[in-house]
């Protein structure tokens, strides 16, 4: 549909999952970010994963901007008492 130009926003799930797609792995991100020190673990290894969590968190942040332009920035866990069923992007 995209290579003939007759995509809409509702016949191409791509276009239309990417910004749940995302806002899941920033969910994630949060969630490891703000757990991570009540964990028991190598501080090195901690580091590196904080850095990683960071790094793709900044990822889906640039593909949204690229895809819709400014985007929510949202930098805490998903909370299911303030943000519906934001369950789905915590696990």
């Amino acid at each position: 549909m995209i290579g003939a130009g007759t995509q809409t926003a509702s016949n191409s799930a791509i276009i239309t999952s990417r910004w749940d797609d995302a806002y899941r792995g920033i969910g994630r991100c949060n969630t490891l970010l703000a757990k991570i020190d009540t964990v028991s673990m190598d501080a090195a290894l901690e580091n590196r994963m904080k850095g990683e969590a960071s790094f793709l968190r900044a990822l889906y942040y640039t593909t949204l901007a690229n895809y819709y332009g400014g985007v929510p920035l949202i930098l805490d866990q998903p909370n299911p008492a303030t943000h519906g069923d934001a369950t789905k992007y915590a696990g």
